[in-house]
């Protein structure tokens, strides 16, 4: 389960790398999908970073089969709280500037 700070937590991480467009678009992601940035270059920078987010993420609220690189998030509920709250705090700072 992640908890209202661990969220917060992943939201300044995605935001201090700049992750936040990309980040937003796993919004659309399905439990039977592949991993959301498994599409980028796996040798690039983003790659490797958003990997890690996406393992924390399954690791906190989903299931990894034989691997956490590539699971699948199952408590929707909460995935879809921490994309909500992204977008708000985005949409914020979009604002501001």
């Amino acid at each position: 389960m992640l908890t209202d700070d661990e969220i917060e937590t992943l939201i300044t991480i995605i935001q201090y790398n700049g992750y936040e467009e990309e980040v937003m678009k796993w919004e659309t992601y399905d439990h039977h999908q592949s991993a959301p940035y498994a599409v980028l270059d796996p040798d690039s920078k983003a790659y490797c970073q958003l990997q890690i987010i996406w393992m924390y993420l399954v690791l906190s609220i989903g299931d990894y089969g034989t691997s956490p690189r590539f699971g699948w998030i199952t408590n929707m509920e909460v995935f879809r709280r921490f994309i909500d709250k992204l977008k708000e705090e985005y949409d914020l700072r979009e604002v501001e500037e």
